[in-house]
């Protein structure tokens, strides 16, 4: 339920009980020009909030500018009135009636004894401050101003990853005080998927894989549930089930489930005495704890998730085989050429490929490839892909194809329920087709647009396109957009330019080794640049200089205007 509260809004958890809100909105009130002239005069001021204290709370209590304003309907005097959604009171009609005090909901107004007469907070209308005195004191941001309102909203969050904290950021853009409720799984503050081969490689240490600060959640009013699993979303009652039975209830839901491994039926798997997926925290920790110089690696897979692996493990010294059925390495982000410069830098390094050919049966310590040939092992790296979980909207009644279906607010088919992230269908404006973006970038901005949307805000997630920035082995590659078009190419040893024109536009771009300046080019996709007025050999070699003219740089760059 959203209780309409306007301008200032409170915070107990992080108010100390100081009191100097109340000394600053005295003296902002008084007329005088500080705090020290407002106090030395024999009538003391009045404060029109007051902090109320108890044994481990302590809060502040000013009017909170109501829509349903019973006082200003029950004053018999018309002192009260509303005026640009400020309750504010003509103390000079005031005839000390209380009724005001009588129907205040919050006990926010405050008598003047001296004079029998009310006060009231105006937000600081009516002075010289501009925006609320007492915000501007309060030491720990414990009151804030803004355009939001104040809710008893109660924001339930599935999942623990880039998702969940773009949709509590996005929240508590809007929201600073709805209860945000995080349930996961998983036993860990949220860290970054991405980083878990970095933390093999001893890239990343145990602190630093966690995608944001350890006060993360306390900072933000977040109550976390980890290690706990949902089994059902229940969309009459309003509220999700969990292993053990209970219920947690939720006036808004985001659904941040993310993808599982992929794991495809191949003859004897039951028998590998060392098998792995490479999704999560808890994964590479099993791995490393098995893993040892010279230890045979087979990897299924030769995708960004299994070529990552590899080159986490090759920092072990493993002996490294990597075998896909396709006929060459990242097929989803690079073409034929660049697969093929990729594929024999990370050659070089010592993992060996067998392309072309999928498992056909496996025994304990041995793969027999369906081409005849027999790769011995002792750890197996299931690497093919991931699946998007889908499966608790899909029992609720909510509409699934490849993903969840959203709409560009993020908000499912159901009632009050939102996704985000890698279980869900986005538009790729590149390709103008509906596809998953599993992509970190991509589920962090939709869970901030959900978030915002969940608390009352109106944003759409738009142009939205798939993007790449990995790297293997010291060589980096850009990608992003569509490959359907027309192509320019240019290539210098490891060095691989290609980019893609259609329709006037540029679609698409595949940068490896030299990858700067690349953020051009996915703004251009992003924004549509129309191509007929630009420079394209400027584009192709130099695009610095033709995306940021003077008139350009004036404009994204904040340049002065002479």
């Amino acid at each position: 339920m959203v209780i309409t509260m306007k301008k200032v809004y409170v915070n107990e958890d992080w108010c100390l009980g100081c009191h100097l809100c109340e000394f600053t909105c005295a003296a902002a009130n008084s007329g005088a020009p500080d705090m020290i002239k407002a106090f030395a005069g024999g009538k003391k001021p009045v404060a029109r909030i007051q902090i109320e204290e108890g044994d481990k709370i302590n809060f502040a209590v000013q009017c909170r500018h109501c829509d349903a304003h019973p006082c200003v309907k029950g004053c018999i005097a018309g002192a009260l009135s509303v005026q640009d959604g400020v309750i504010v009171c003509d103390e000079e009609k005031c005839v000390g009636c209380y009724t005001c005090v009588l129907s205040c909901p919050y006990g926010a107004i405050v008598i003047d004894e001296a004079g029998h007469k009310i006060r009231k907070c105006d937000l600081c209308t009516r002075n010289s401050h501009g925006e609320p005195a007492c915000v501007k004191a309060c030491p720990n941001n414990a009151i804030v101003f803004g355009k939001g309102e104040v809710t008893d909203m109660n924001y339930v969050i599935i999942g623990n990853s880039a998702a969940a904290v773009g949709t509590i950021e996005g929240i508590r853009q809007i929201d600073k005080t709805g209860k945000i409720t995080v349930i996961s799984d998983e036993k860990y503050h949220t860290y970054s998927r991405p980083l878990i081969s970095y933390w093999l490689m001893g890239k990343v240490t145990d602190k630093n894989i966690y995608y944001r600060s350890a006060d993360f959640y306390e900072k933000n009013g977040v109550e976390t549930r980890f290690d706990t699993r949902v089994t059902k979303i229940d969309p009459a009652a309003k509220n999700v089930v969990l292993a053990d039975g209970s219920t947690v209830p939720y006036d808004k839901l985001m659904v941040a489930t993310g993808s599982k491994p992929f794991v495809p039926p191949m003859n004897g798997m039951e028998k590998i005495a060392s098998c792995h997926t490479f999704m999560s925290y808890d994964s590479v920790k099993a791995i490393k704890a098995e893993v040892k110089p010279g230890m045979k690696v087979l990897i299924i897979g030769a995708g960004l998730i299994g070529l990552k692996a590899a080159e986490a493990l090759n920092e072990y010294k493993a002996d490294i085989t990597v075998v896909d059925m396709a006929d060459r390495i990242l097929p989803s982000i690079l073409d034929v050429r660049a697969g093929s410069i990729m594929k024999k830098h990370i050659e070089s390094k010592g993992t060996k490929f067998i392309l072309g050919t999928s498992v056909d049966e496996f025994s304990e310590h041995s793969a027999k490839l369906k081409n005849g040939a027999a790769v011995d092992f002792d750890m197996v790296i299931i690497a093919v892909g991931v699946r998007p979980n889908t499966e608790l909207v899909s029992e609720a009644g909510g509409k699934v194809e490849r993903g969840i279906i959203c709409d560009l607010t993020q908000k499912t088919t159901i009632d009050d329920v939102y996704a985000a992230g890698d279980c869900t269908v986005s538009h790729d404006a590149s390709s103008d087709t509906d596809r998953i973006l599993a992509l970190l970038p991509n589920a962090y901005m939709q869970g901030e647009v959900a978030g915002r949307n969940m608390a009352g805000a109106e944003t759409k997630y738009e142009n939205a396109i798939p993007m790449n920035a990995i790297g293997f082995f010291g060589l980096h590659i850009i990608t992003a957009g569509s490959y359907d078009g027309e192509e320019y190419v240019e290539e210098h040893g490891n060095n691989y330019k290609k980019l893609v024109f259609k329709d006037g536009l540029l679609k698409g771009f595949i940068l490896m080794g030299d990858v700067k300046r690349a953020g051009i080019y996915t703004s251009m996709i992003k924004e549509r640049i129309d191509l007929s007025d630009v420079d394209m050999d400027m584009l192709k070699e130099r695009p610095q200089m033709m995306m940021f003219s003077k008139a350009r740089r004036e404009d994204k760059l904040g340049g002065i205007k002479r």
